[in-house]
């Protein structure tokens, strides 16, 4: 007996989107999987899955819903692709055990002015499942790997519950690898290793591949979605295709002078951006069950930027001009060092007759230094944070004329007024598929 399921499916096949496909189930191979037919009646058998234990009418209940990526690879019996996702997010939804979504990335997850983290977790608290962030600026995929860094796949693994069975991982690292003049294979085998120790350790878990956001760096983007590509083809995982949905608005520049809506500079996407790109991952790793419940509010409002945070003042030495790192002066005052994200403004008011920015990578590495001499009655000093940076480390001169006891230097993010786009904009030209209300 042969099954026969129409279902409309988005995903990507050779390049081009496809819908209606049919499925043919037949009942006496569930146990080994099934066979997906395109345009005819007869199934091309490299699109297989495992459904090992499931009936008939749950294999239907899964493939009644869109998927992101049509070749579903079954990596094996253990290991299964969106669906098995999308159904494992809903049963602990229906049985109302938590579910944990950790969120593995660089800093277009996770920096001070996009307000992402707060977001996944205000849309993903509707349906019960806990946010874990383990994202930060300038962090590799090789550097979270070997654990070094505020996300590492330690922090990874300890916040999955035991083996796996209730989580969920989203990984997208890769533009800082590609940064550091790393070439696409080595790229590709460092991504990989990840990824398997991460499996190892946790074999239950979900992994969810996101494509890394297109840049203003049009190779990388182009060997990135490669990449993306060939990871979850070798190792069966599902992939969220967001560089096309998020190139479609960005053109790779930048020009500081026009309210860009969806990117802050040439990497990293707005609060707007960042919705978008939310929007896009939850509605492909999501069940349609749960769109209702995960809502969209059609109310956008503005997040400020986070505060910059440093410990206070260290007297007696300052930041090296030439590597960044202390030296002994006793006419100088420090900060102690502050984490920031590359390319956000940062305003910097001050009293001396001179100051210093350092500015660190995500290894410690000395990246650039600027020197600013006041002007008189000058109250403060814009300055913009190099790309890479994610640490900067603040001087203040005490020399003649300039008391450091009667002045307090501080550093914030500007705050750029922003008149928010409608959802509608946001949304433009994807397949998000959450309830808009």
């Amino acid at each position: 007996m042969t099954i026969k399921l129409l279902t409309d499916i988005y995903g990507l096949f050779v390049g081009d989107y496809l819908q209606n496909i049919s499925y043919e189930i037949e009942t006496d191979l569930v146990a080994a999987g099934f066979a997906v037919g395109v345009g005819s009646d007869t199934p091309d058998e490299i699109y297989s899955i495992d459904f090992t234990g499931f009936n008939a009418h749950e294999i239907e209940t899964f493939l009644l819903e869109p998927i992101t990526r049509v070749p579903m690879y079954s990596r094996s019996a253990d290991r299964s692709p969106m669906v098995f996702a999308r159904q494992k997010a809903l049963d602990r939804f229906q049985r109302g055990t938590p579910l944990t979504y950790i969120v593995s990335g660089d800093s277009t997850r996770k920096n001070t002015f996009n307000g992402m983290d707060e977001y996944y977790g205000e849309l993903l608290a509707k349906a019960g499942i806990n946010l874990v962030y383990n994202a930060t600026s300038g962090q590799r995929g090789e550097l979270w790997a070997d654990n070094v860094g505020l996300a590492t796949l330690a922090q990874a693994i300890a916040a999955t519950d035991g083996t796996g069975t209730n989580t969920i991982l989203e990984f997208s690292f890769g533009i800082n690898d590609l940064k550091e003049g790393r070439d696409q294979a080595y790229v590709k085998v460092e991504l990989r290793a990840a990824l398997d120790l991460y499996l190892a350790a946790c074999p239950d878990a979900s992994v969810v591949l996101v494509e890394p956001v297109p840049t203003s760096n049009s190779t990388r983007n182009a060997e990135l979605t490669a990449i993306y590509g060939e990871l979850a083809d070798e190792l069966g995982l599902p992939l969220v295709l967001t560089a096309g949905p998020m190139g479609a608005v960005y053109d790779g520049t930048v020009d500081p002078a026009t309210d860009r809506i969806f990117y802050s500079d040439g990497t990293h996407p707005s609060q707007f951006g960042s919705m978008r790109l939310i929007h896009i991952i939850l509605s492909a790793v999501l069940p349609a069950e749960l769109f209702s419940v995960v809502t969209i509010s059609n109310i956008v409002n503005v997040s400020p930027p986070e505060a910059l945070v440093y410990e206070g003042f260290l007297d007696g030495g300052f930041w090296s001009s030439s590597t960044g790192n202390l030296s002994v002066n006793a006419n100088w005052t420090r900060l102690s060092p502050m984490l920031v994200d590359g390319a956000a403004t940062v305003r910097v008011l001050h009293g001396g007759n001179r100051w210093d920015a350092k500015f660190m990578d995500s290894e410690g590495v000395f990246l650039e230094g600027i020197t600013m001499t006041s002007v008189p009655g000058e109250a403060y000093r814009e300055i913009i944070i190099p790309d890479d940076a994610v640490e900067m480390r603040l001087n203040v001169s005490s020399q003649v004329g300039y008391d450091p006891g009667a002045d307090t230097i501080t550093a914030e993010y500007v705050i750029i007024e922003t008149v928010p786009p409608t959802m509608a904009v946001i949304n433009m030209d994807t397949l998000v598929r959450l309830k808009v209300v």
